[in-house]
């Protein structure tokens, strides 16, 4: 009996020494960063289209970064520099890989990676690499950024744009500037008219599941000088900005 008493005498003794239950570890969160204001510009030519962006209304509004693609290795080095721009001298694409790069060696010195689009008596072909513009979209930029973007580049927009509605990355976009090329270029082709209206009728269903996400899209037309994206009206074509 006494040896009972003694240990639970030491149980008691022992249950007093015990250190105080730790306190529970304060939840600290991490301050979600500021979004980001980014114009991209996809088939940069000489920076008209950036040029023209500085002139806007909207370009005083937020802190831009502007981020450039041209592939052209004769018109890359005339883009005009600035500190806030960066330049890919890189084509978009729906993967990453390298590709022939062909351009006119007269004129806009305009080219495309679509071997079908740009056709003219004397052109030039280099080799370019690629990057699959919706990995690299995804990898960049998060849903809080606001990214416009511009695309002129000669009938890449067609994958581009499909894998970029297909997996998603669509929505990263909260305004799209673009110039379609496959009505003109099958006018260009003397395709048959029901051809023609086949590719009218493939841009406007892009346009339809782009602005279906609630994406303004401003539509470029062939004729327009390069960069005019800014004077867009919307109530044209039935959208709401």
């Amino acid at each position: 009996m006494r040896r009972l008493r003694l240990l639970a005498l030491l149980l008691v003794v022992a249950s007093c020494r015990r250190a105080p239950p730790t306190p529970p570890t304060p939840v600290v969160s991490t301050p979600t960063p500021p979004p980001r204001f980014v114009f991209i510009d996809g088939g940069a030519h000489l920076g008209e289209t950036v040029l023209a962006f500085e002139k806007s209304t909207l370009f005083t509004k937020h802190p831009w970064s502007i981020v450039s693609f041209e592939p052209n290795p004769e018109l890359s080095p005339l883009i005009p520099k600035r500190p806030e721009l960066t330049l890919h001298e890189e084509a978009i694409w729906a993967k990453d890989e390298d590709l022939e790069f062909r351009f006119a060696e007269e004129e806009t010195l305009g080219g495309s990676v679509v071997a079908s689009v740009v056709k003219m008596p004397h052109m030039k072909t280099v080799k370019v690499h690629a990057i699959d513009f919706s990995q690299w979209l995804a990898r960049m930029y998060r849903k809080d950024d606001v990214v416009y973007l511009k695309f002129d580049i000669e009938g890449a927009e067609y994958p581009v744009l499909e894998k970029m509605l297909k997996d998603g990355t669509m929505a990263l976009i909260d305004r799209l500037y673009i110039e379609f090329h496959g009505e003109q270029q099958a006018i260009a082709a003397k395709a048959k008219p029901w051809e023609v209206v086949d590719a009218k009728r493939k841009d406007n269903e892009l346009v339809e599941a782009i602005t279906g996400l609630g994406i303004p899209v401003s539509l470029h037309q062939n004729e327009e000088p390069q960069g005019e994206y800014f004077n867009f009206n919307p109530e044209k074509y039935g959208q709401a900005w």
